[in-house]
């Protein structure tokens, strides 16, 4: 959700109005004239928002990703400062904090006010995902490059998994597997946001801003042992591109120490060749040195009568 308006132009926050996407901000749909602040709750299945414009005693609810809301009556008329719920926003439980008076009315005394919200008795029902009967489950795919034209998001085609609008559940402690990867992409720019200290310009290009100072370089080594300057790029966290136009990578070098590493295994390799030469070379001697001369052939009793067996054993080389 978001605080916008349809124009070429921003509007001024208090002209703007509330809306809605449902595909990474690709498209968006008005769900609400002024503006308010929101929170989700339950992994996103339950959204609440109260308008910031003034006084109110009221919050609206949507179960249904924004399609329809409910309007809840907690009684006191208040100035809204913030709804807050856990941090991993899986809870449906919310605090809404005001005040009576104006945040900003320094004339009067402020005294907070703490509306808790329980919507845990919504439903009981929690949601299924992958049931084996896609008509069963709570749960539908989304693909961005699909709705892009085939185009990559953030380097992969990708399917996502969101909750239907008409799955009355909560999703609770079920745990969605992370999104099925089809591809990965070659990079483009798109895959690139702008360096620290860099702005865009008419162009599209990150340029530095006049009177700032780029960052320092540091030697963050590659698997082929070496490192690139900076530029006005850096590649966006999320993207899972490969290899195709790099334009955060500036004159690469060599890392320190990377001949010495490169000088260290190749004396590694010859001298265990050498050993393992010096090692065969010995054995081969040995073998050579310890064979057999051939077989050993004692003469028949008939041709030496008078042999004695002391004779015939000296004749057995040693």
């Amino acid at each position: 959700m978001g605080v916008g308006n349809v124009g070429k132009v921003r509007s001024p926050y208090r002209d703007s109005d509330m809306f809605l996407t449902r595909n990474g901000g690709l498209t968006w749909e008005g769900v609400h004239k002024g503006t308010h602040i929101w929170e989700t709750g339950d992994s996103g299945s339950i959204l609440v928002m109260a308008s910031d414009e003034g006084p109110v005693n009221h919050i609206k609810y949507s179960t249904d990703d924004g399609a329809h809301w409910t309007e809840y009556n907690f009684g006191l008329q208040i100035w809204v400062k913030g709804i807050y719920t856990s941090p991993k926003g899986m809870s449906r439980k919310f605090t809404l904090l005001g005040s009576h008076s104006h945040p900003m009315d320094r004339r009067s005394e402020q005294k907070d006010v703490v509306v808790y919200l329980d919507f845990t008795e919504l439903t009981g029902k929690q949601c299924r995902f992958n049931t084996g009967d896609r008509s069963q489950d709570d749960f539908e795919t989304w693909d961005p490059s699909t709705e892009l034209g085939g185009k990559c998001l953030l380097g992969a085609k990708a399917s996502h998994y969101r909750l239907k609008r008409d799955s009355n559940c909560y999703i609770g402690d079920l745990v969605l597997p992370s999104p099925d990867i089809q591809s990965s992409c070659e990079c483009t720019k798109a895959d690139f946001e702008c360096e620290y200290n860099h702005v865009r310009n008419a162009a599209g290009d990150c340029v530095l801003i006049p009177g700032a100072v780029p960052l320092l370089s540091a030697e963050v080594c590659t698997e082929d042992g070496i490192w690139y300057e900076r530029t006005g790029y850096r590649q966006i966290a999320k993207s899972m591109c490969t290899g195709g136009t790099r334009p955060d990578r500036g004159t690469w070098h060599y890392c320190r120490g990377h001949w010495l590493q490169v000088y260290a295994t190749l004396l590694w390799s010859i001298a265990i060749a050498s050993a393992l030469a010096s090692t065969g070379a010995a054995l081969r001697y040995y073998r050579q040195r310890n064979s057999r001369k051939g077989p050993i052939h004692l003469p028949d009793s008939d041709e030496v009568p008078n042999a004695d067996k002391r004779d015939i054993l000296t004749s057995i080389p040693s």
